[in-house]
């Protein structure tokens, strides 16, 4: 079994820098989680879970996400209607 950072390889750099992310939309295409990062730590970011899956529903759960893999999360827009 792969390590995530093995697993994240097989994803592309969508950004070169973590410190800006605070408070937007991102897709982890890894786990397919969509969260919103709310505070940086050392090692990566504490984000709220938008859009969970099995593992980390919607509703309050937060979840830990390392810098590797906002460098690969996609951001997603909002279009009003």
């Amino acid at each position: 079994m792969p390590s995530i950072n093995q697993e994240l390889e097989n994803f592309p750099v969508q950004r070169e820098y973590v410190h800006d992310v605070k408070g937007r939309i991102l897709y982890l295409p890894r786990t397919g989680l969509v969260v919103v990062p709310v505070t940086q730590n050392s090692s990566g970011w504490d984000c709220v879970v938008v859009k969970g899956n099995g593992v980390y529903p919607v509703g309050g759960h937060d979840v830990a996400v390392s810098n590797r893999e906002i460098l690969r999360a996609i951001e997603a827009t909002i279009t009003p209607l």
